[in-house]
């Protein structure tokens, strides 16, 4: 590449790090929630008098599955922004040459395509969770506030249940959908411009 070439084609590259950096932060902040939720699912196995069976409608097991694949496309949507990230400011400008380039951005676009997917997947999940149609009973209040949950012996084992509960159904779920919905629009648009970019290397446009 000439110089003119050269600099048209880092101020496209570097236009990406404007919407890589808030959607790391979102991921992070999604990934956070939901790891801290999903730890808290150990200590709320049945114990002392409560009994399971008795109310199974409040059983946790379909949402710690859900917990789980939350967890599990959070760090894959991170990981692909944290190795796009350095493939476009570190490894790509090692070389001037095009193919090389043009590698470089395939793979990116690879990257950004898959944090897309388990982004929309998680998404779709917590729309499902919003919905409550992840198992749990229609009046989640039932499963919190029933006799059988505050006589449990152990009460440590019961605040954990009620904290779990306060968690997905308050405040964790606005904001970790919130997070995941910005972080996909601006992997959208980043995907957008590195497919900019490789348009015009392909055709030789600049």
């Amino acid at each position: 590449m000439v110089e003119d070439e050269y600099n048209r084609h880092r101020r496209l590259v570097t236009q990406i790090v404007h919407f890589l950096i808030p959607s790391t932060v979102l991921g992070i902040i999604c990934l956070g929630y939901d790891c801290y939720n999903k730890s808290l699912f150990p200590t709320i196995a049945p114990q002392g008098d409560f009994n399971w069976a008795d109310r199974p409608d409040c059983d946790f097991t379909t949402f710690s599955k859900f917990a789980a694949g939350w967890v599990a496309m959070d760090v894959i949507a991170l990981a692909c922004s944290l190795l796009a990230l350095f493939l476009l400011f570190a490894v790509e400008p090692a070389s001037n040459d095009r193919n090389f380039k043009k590698t470089m951005v395939i793979i990116c676009i690879g990257m950004f395509v898959l944090a897309i997917i388990c982004e929309i997947a998680a998404e779709i999940m917590r729309i499902m969770m919003f919905a409550n149609k992840i198992g749990l009973h229609d009046n989640i209040d039932y499963c919190i506030i029933g006799d059988q949950v505050d006589a449990m012996a152990d009460k440590y084992n019961m605040l954990n249940l009620k904290r779990v509960v306060k968690l997905t159904w308050w405040f964790y779920p606005f904001t970790t959908f919130v997070c995941g919905l910005v972080c996909l629009c601006l992997h959208s648009a980043t995907l957008g411009v590195c497919l900019k970019i490789y348009k015009q290397l392909k055709h030789h446009m600049y």
